[in-house]
């Protein structure tokens, strides 16, 4: 399959923000001369990134953009003890593309000319795609910054794959990302074999527009390694074309509860990202109701998502957690984050919220609308045995991780078969 340019550029339109419309000009044009900056020391210089133990002429090509503790754990659960040889590359977010502990090296003068001949080529070769996936209401400053963005990541992002002869397959952590889409879309030209990780649990959204749509709409990859049932068939509804084995989840399984283990606070609340604001105070303030009638001295505890903010929202009395342990809680209550699988899996008295919101499909037993419902669901026996969550998680640990290799050499001998130009 032939990939066109003007497929890729919506992506950078609609994801990118740093450079949005809404912005004071100052900002734009502060933050469009760093850019411009940037792109011309990168055709003067290139980052040299091979940890120690890596292989230069690899195999597979693990990459990822995501800076975040737990995603940084999935990725090495899925690259480490990898039995081909492999790079492993992580990189600190756009817009500046600067490689973690990079080595930077400088070009020979015959290859910087080479480098500014065919960005200034590109840039104008390609102008007129820029020009029909422009959105209707975008400012053509703001189109013209993401089109050299692209022009730089493309550029910066091509020059893994230069001289990857023995290269038979790349791994991206998210290709929703910006960076890896452009990665991917270079794989796909130049006939490489491209698969992406799952790194939480998808709700579909059909009523909702939100960039999450994007991580079950894989657009260039050639395998989406999935953690169940549930998402391989969210992925083959909007991309059937792509692969998705289903893999499991490659973290260890959670610790299962004590038996000695004391809650120490009434309620745990999982709140989920901010798109979810509302939801989350709705959830709050429900729980907060029944604490107050039961009159229990243990407090309510709140895990915020990482990208969440406690000034935002109304909680008084109760504690923020930043991380939590089997057992903390005597109930544990959420609404859509993949967090709340985890809790299930390590065995927790758990119960979700059906706060409207389009968000994973739990077990009916434990889900409730309203302040009534909660109440009659936590009178009766909780039905830990019946409570099912394997199509969301099929397996973990190191039975995931060989599921995941496994699934990745798959992809070799399309390197071989491949025709694409």
């Amino acid at each position: 399959m032939k990939t066109s340019l003007q497929e890729l550029m919506p992506t950078l339109f609609g994801y990118y923000q740093v450079f949005s419309d809404r912005a004071p000009l100052r900002h734009r044009v502060r933050t469009l001369y760093r850019l411009l900056r940037h792109s011309c020391r990168s055709a003067l210089t290139y980052s040299e990134h091979i940890q120690e133990g890596q292989h230069s002429e690899a195999q597979v090509l693990f990459f990822k953009s995501m800076q975040r503790a737990d995603y940084a754990a999935i990725f090495e659960s899925v690259y480490r003890d990898f039995p081909d040889p492999a790079r492993i590359i992580e990189v600190d977010q756009l817009p500046y593309l600067q490689l973690k502990d990079q080595t930077e090296r400088h070009y020979p003068p015959s290859q910087v000319l080479r480098r500014c001949i065919r960005f200034f080529i590109s840039f104008v070769s390609e102008l007129p795609i820029l020009l029909r996936s422009k959105q209707p209401k975008q400012r053509f400053s703001t189109a013209l910054y993401l089109y050299l963005l692209f022009l730089r990541i493309r550029m910066d992002v091509g020059d893994l794959l230069q001289g990857q002869d023995k290269l038979r397959a790349v791994v991206l952590f998210s290709e929703m990302q910006p960076l890896e889409r452009v990665l991917s879309y270079l794989c796909k030209q130049q006939g490489i074999p491209c698969c992406t990780l799952q790194h939480g649990l998808y709700a579909e959204y059909k009523q909702t527009h939100t960039i999450n749509q994007w991580n079950y709409q894989p657009k260039f990859v050639d395998a989406f390694l999935a953690w169940g049932a549930a998402t391989a068939e969210l992925v083959q509804k909007y991309a059937p074309e792509i692969r998705t084995p289903i893999c499991g989840k490659p973290l260890p399984r959670p610790e299962p509860i004590s038996g000695e283990s004391d809650p120490v606070y009434a309620f745990l609340l999982i709140f989920d990202q901010p798109l979810f604001q509302k939801q989350n105070q709705d959830l709050f303030d429900l729980v907060q109701k029944l604490w107050h009638e039961r009159e229990d001295p243990r407090p309510i505890a709140v895990k915020l998502h990482p990208h969440d903010d406690a000034a935002v929202y109304e909680l008084a009395g109760a504690q923020i957690l930043n991380e939590s342990r089997p057992g903390i809680a005597a109930t544990c209550i959420g609404h859509t984050s993949s967090f709340l699988v985890d809790l299930l899996l390590s065995g927790e008295r758990m119960f979700i919220y059906d706060s409207g919101a389009e968000c994973i499909e739990f077990d009916h037993q434990i889900r409730f609308k309203n302040l009534e419902e909660l109440k009659e669901r936590l009178s009766r026996p909780y039905p830990e045995e019946q409570v099912q969550c394997s199509h969301l998680i099929a397996c973990m640990g190191g039975e995931s991780r060989s599921c995941h290799h496994q699934a990745i050499q798959a992809l070799y001998p399309m390197r071989e078969t491949s025709s694409i130009p």
